[in-house]
């Protein structure tokens, strides 16, 4: 498995929701694993549930839960293997361990303690997070794509983040492994439609005319949160990007008056935008365009 298909398949994790919110467990307990990783805890692709990792586990639980969270590694121990990359072995010597959906899934520690010796990941998978510099890329896609907002409380926690920034400025730092994995989410919420003018173009299921444009560019807010995206055609990407349209907070697009719809076709559809309400919402509401990203946009409409 390449590093592009391993953060493809992070951004696009199995969780639970209530209400719109993505629980924050398997993000959580990856990222308490790499820093065990890290800092030489985990030496080896055998992760036992220790003390250790239900102390890490909670130290980022604690920074990153909102409403009803509550801290029970067990959950996400035991069903981040539906997401294919992580394994349990059982203590039993059953051939697995796991079953989707299964009514006997541990309630308690204790009980998974008792169920499984310990936790595995996929050979490719492991390979990559042996890697100092591989295993960042991973920690910093998985803090970008579910808790940017808590990025600052949480890279501090990792040397290999800061040591690979050190002399740097972090704010230009560019993954194509993260890039393509936002891209790719995005455009499948928006089923590779553009949310302005409608157009859909997607051939082979791989080449699409739609971009996943961040509302608040990755470069000032390292954040590739759903709802810090949306899916625009090469046209109107470019046109938000220039400051010449900004999607209202009344879901309605907003041009910039230095369009003259007299100067040429072009302009004139681009101007004649103004006013319409946007083609295509995801149907999660937590991933819909944020209001931070909309208010950003607003602000730097050209007036002139």
């Amino acid at each position: 498995m390449s590093l592009n298909e391993t953060i493809e398949r992070l951004y696009q994790l199995k969780r639970g929701k209530r209400g719109g919110h993505e629980r924050p467990h398997k993000p959580a307990l990856l990222l308490a694993v790499l820093d065990l990783v890290e800092s030489g805890v985990i030496r080896d692709n055998r992760i036992e549930l220790t003390d250790d990792l239900v102390r890490v586990f909670k130290e980022i639980f604690g920074k990153v839960a909102r409403r009803d969270d509550r801290p029970s590694i067990e959950n996400p121990f035991y069903y981040l293997c539906g997401d294919g990359f992580w394994h349990l072995e059982s203590a039993q010597g059953e051939t697995s361990l796991y079953v989707s959906g299964d009514v006997r899934a541990p309630k308690s520690i204790g009980q998974l303690r008792r169920q499984a010796d310990f936790a595995y990941f996929d050979p490719d998978f492991w390979k990559l997070i042996k890697h100092r510099e591989t295993r960042a890329e991973i920690q910093s896609a998985l803090i970008a794509r579910f808790f940017p907002d808590h990025a600052d409380n949480l890279t501090g926690r990792n040397a290999a983040y800061d040591e690979r920034h050190e002399g740097t400025d972090p704010t230009v730092h560019e993954s194509p492994a993260r890039s393509n994995a936002f891209r790719r989410f995005v455009c499948e919420l928006y089923d590779h439609q553009c949310a302005a003018c409608g157009l859909r173009i997607r051939l082979n299921n791989e080449l699409s005319f739609v971009d996943a444009a961040h509302l608040i560019p990755f470069s000032a807010s390292h954040n590739d949160h759903p709802s810090n995206g949306i899916a625009l055609c090469k046209n109107h990407h470019w046109a938000m990007d220039q400051s010449l349209i900004a999607l209202n907070l009344n879901d309605t697009w907003r041009v910039a008056p230095i369009l003259n719809p007299r100067r040429s076709p072009a302009e004139k559809d681009l101007s004649d935008l103004d006013g319409h309400r946007i083609i295509r919402l995801p149907d999660e509401t937590d991933f819909r365009p944020a209001t931070s990203g909309r208010e950003w946009r607003l602000q730097r409409l050209l007036r002139a």
